[in-house]
C-alpha cells in the first residue's frame, strides 16, 4: 500500500463539500438574497433553479398523458469570475464546488465552512443529516495495449482464465464503512480504449449520514477525519509507479 503523500501535480478534476440539512423553516429566495449580494464580488454569476416533477402511467397498456409538478425554487447556485469555485444554497443544504484548477485540501475546507457559516447563519439547520467530501480523479496512464491495468492499480477488474483479457472499458463500485461511522464509496471507471494514455475516472466519495451539530468547528473536524480516509482509500488504489507520474 502507498502512503498518503503530497502531490506536485495531483489528477483531481473537481472536489466538493456537501451539507445536507434539516431546516426548521422553509428557505426560499427571498431569505438567500442577502447572502447572495454579500457574495456578489467574489461569485458574480448567479443561477437561480427551479425543480420540475414529470410522472409518466400505463394503465390497461396504455400510456397516459403526462403529468407534470412544479416542485417550484430547489436553490440558487453562485459561480466564480474564473468558473473554478461554485457554491450551492438549496433547499436541502449546500455545496461548495471547485472545478478544475484544484484550490488545496486546506482552503477547500475553509472555503466550504466559511461559506456554510454564513448560510447556517440564515437559515438556522437544526442538524445536518449528511456530510461529504467527494473527490474526482482522472489518471492519464501509460498504458500500451494488451498491458495490464494492475502496474499501476492495485484493485484494477481481473477476468478468469480461459475469458479475453483485453479490456475495452469496465465500471466497479464499492461501497465500505469504517470504524468511526464514516461511509466510503469507491467508484473506478475507463470508458474507453484505444487513446494514449489510457484515461481512468478514479471517484472517492467519503460521507458520514447520520445527524451531525451544524456548528462549523465541530463539522471541522468530522470533515478531517473524511479527508484522512478520502487520502488512505485514494493511495490505496495506486502503485507507486503510478504514484510517481504526480509527484
Amino acid at each position: 500500500m502507498v502512503a498518503p503523500q503530497q502531490l506536485a501535480r495531483p489528477p483531481i478534476t473537481e472536489a466538493l463539500v456537501d451539507f445536507r440539512i434539516i431546516a426548521d423553516q422553509a428557505i426560499h429566495l427571498e431569505r438567500l438574497q442577502p447572502l447572495r449580494a454579500e457574495l456578489s464580488d467574489s461569485f458574480p454569476k448567479v443561477d437561480e433553479k427551479k425543480g420540475f416533477q414529470a410522472e409518466f402511467r400505463v394503465e390497461a397498456g396504455n400510456l397516459l398523458p403526462p403529468v407534470a409538478r412544479d416542485l417550484g425554487f430547489q436553490g440558487v447556485w453562485l459561480t466564480s469570475t474564473d468558473g473554478n469555485r461554485i457554491v450551492q444554497f438549496r433547499v436541502d443544504g449546500f455545496t461548495f464546488n471547485n472545478v478544475g484548477a484544484y484550490i488545496g485540501g486546506e482552503t477547500l475546507l475553509d472555503e466550504a465552512l466559511r461559506l456554510w457559516t454564513r448560510f447556517a447563519h440564515i437559515v438556522r439547520p437544526a442538524a445536518v443529516t449528511r456530510l461529504a467530501l467527494r473527490y474526482l480523479n482522472r489518471l492519464d496512464l501509460p498504458l500500451r495495449d494488451g498491458e495490464q491495468l494492475d502496474r499501476f492499480l492495485t484493485a484494477a477488474p481481473e477476468l478468469p482464465e480461459g475469458a479475453p483479457q483485453r479490456l475495452s472499458s469496465f465500471l466497479s463500485r464499492v461501497v465500505a464503512h469504517d470504524e468511526t461511522d464514516a461511509n466510503v464509496v469507491v467508484t473506478q471507471k475507463l470508458d474507453t480504449t484505444g487513446k494514449f494514455p489510457v484515461p481512468i475516472v478514479i471517484d472517492v466519495d467519503a460521507f458520514f449520514a447520520k445527524e451531525l451539530d451544524p456548528n462549523a468547528q465541530s463539522l471541522r473536524g468530522m470533515l478531517e477525519i473524511l479527508r484522512a480516509l478520502k487520502n488512505r482509500v485514494f493511495f490505496s488504489l495506486l502503485t507507486q509507479e503510478a504514484v510517481n507520474l504526480y509527484i
